[in-house]
C-alpha cells in the first residue's frame, strides 16, 4: 500500500472512512483489561469445570478478528495429592483448553502426605477465533479433585484478564 502525506494533513492511500479495514491483518484493533483483587474460594471439589466469576468481555469489530486472551492469577491448594486445573471458557460453553482433562493449565500437588499450603502463579494465553461481531465473554473455570482451593490464593494479589482484538 502506497501512502502519500500532504502538507495540509491529508493522507492518500488510506480508506479514512474505515481505517481498520485499510490496514494489513495482524494489527491491534482494541484492548480490554479487567483487574480483580478478590479471592474466589473453592469450597468443594468439582468433577467438571466450574465457573469462578473472574471474567472479561469484548465486542469484536469484525467476524474475521482473532482475540488474544491473556490471564494472570494464582491458584492456592490446601490439600495434599490434589489434581486441579484452570482454563478459560468462551461464552460459558467453549473450553479454550480443548478436550484436555485439566484445561489450559493443569495443576498437580503431591507433598507425600506432608506439607499442604501451595500457591502457584497461573498465566494462560490463547489466540481465539470467535467468528462473531457480538459481545464475547471469557471466564476462568477450575476443576479439582479436592476442596479448599482458591483462585487468587490465600496470599491475595492482583489478577488481570486482558483481551486484545487482532485483525484477521
Amino acid at each position: 500500500m502506497t501512502l502519500t502525506f500532504h502538507a495540509n494533513g491529508k493522507i492518500d492511500g488510506i480508506n479514512n472512512a474505515n481505517f481498520n479495514s485499510s490496514l494489513p491483518s495482524g494489527h491491534v484493533i482494541q484492548v480490554v483489561e479487567t483487574i480483580n483483587d478478590s479471592v474466589t474460594s473453592i469450597t468443594s471439589s468439582a468433577g467438571s469445570f466450574t465457573a469462578t466469576g473472574f471474567s472479561a468481555s469484548i465486542t469484536p469489530t469484525s467476524a474475521s478478528s482473532k482475540i488474544l486472551v491473556q490471564v494472570s492469577t494464582t491458584f492456592y491448594v490446601d490439600n495434599d495429592d490434589n489434581t486441579a486445573g484452570v482454563t478459560v471458557y468462551r461464552n460459558g460453553s467453549v473450553n479454550l483448553g480443548g478436550s484436555t482433562p485439566n484445561g489450559l493449565k493443569p495443576i498437580y500437588f503431591y507433598a507425600g502426605g506432608g506439607a499442604n499450603d501451595n500457591q502457584v502463579p497461573v498465566n494462560m494465553h490463547h489466540l481465539d477465533s470467535p467468528a462473531t461481531t457480538s459481545t464475547v465473554s471469557y471466564e476462568v473455570y477450575y476443576i479439582s479433585d479436592k476442596s479448599g482451593n482458591r483462585l487468587n490464593g490465600i496470599r491475595r494479589g492482583r489478577q488481570s484478564f486482558i483481551l486484545t482484538e487482532i485483525s484477521g
